[in-house]
């Protein structure tokens, strides 16, 4: 049985992470939790259910890492995941950067998994283009990819999600499984 573990989820905007993450979530009952963000409400209830919309100034200063991606900042409830490894349950979440990585890694040792997400940059810019709140951010995120080799640093696990979602699906069951093994208990 695999001891629980934190799943960190990176990739540029529209690869897939949330996909992914509410996957995990539903499919194979991982925790999550809402992050404090000083972004602007996309209007969607994925972002009801997935942030809490806030100042910089109303982020509470402790039990909380912060980062900053495409211009806001974020904060993650460092209690939420503390809750889910107690209980015996696996974590997931998205980060923005590999600074965030390497703060939980030091925060919860040995118990944090890395996964990078991708697509065809064809594939990027058509999920991009067809939604409002990010069809501008296309020059950023093209910016993104071509810095991806400073990502890459501290990545453990690569999946690439310019498929429709069931095939990754599979891959990502299988990766799953692997990232399980690595956190297996010996007998």
């Amino acid at each position: 049985m695999a001891s629980p573990y934190l799943l960190l989820l990176l990739g540029p905007s529209g690869a897939g992470k949330t996909t992914v993450k509410d996957h995990l979530v539903t499919k194979a009952g991982y925790d999550t939790a809402q992050k404090y963000t000083t972004r602007e409400h996309r209007g969607t209830v994925e972002d009801t259910r997935d942030f809490i919309f806030c100042t910089a100034d109303e982020i509470p200063d402790s039990g909380v890492l912060r980062f900053t991606s495409y211009g806001a900042v974020f904060g993650i409830r460092l209690t939420a995941i503390e809750d889910s490894l107690r209980r015996g349950r696996c974590h997931v979440l998205t980060v923005g950067d590999c600074s965030s990585v390497e703060s939980l890694r030091n925060i919860f040792p040995g118990r944090v998994a890395t996964l990078f997400l991708y697509c065809d940059r064809h594939v990027l810019k058509s999920r991009i283009a067809a939604d409002p709140h990010r069809a501008s951010r296309w020059p950023t995120v093209q910016e993104e990819v071509e810095s991806i080799y400073s990502t890459i640093s501290c990545i453990d696990h690569v999946i690439d999600c310019s498929s429709p979602f069931a095939r990754t699906v599979l891959h990502l069951n299988t990766l799953i499984e692997t990232i399980d093994r690595t956190f297996e208990e010996p007998l």
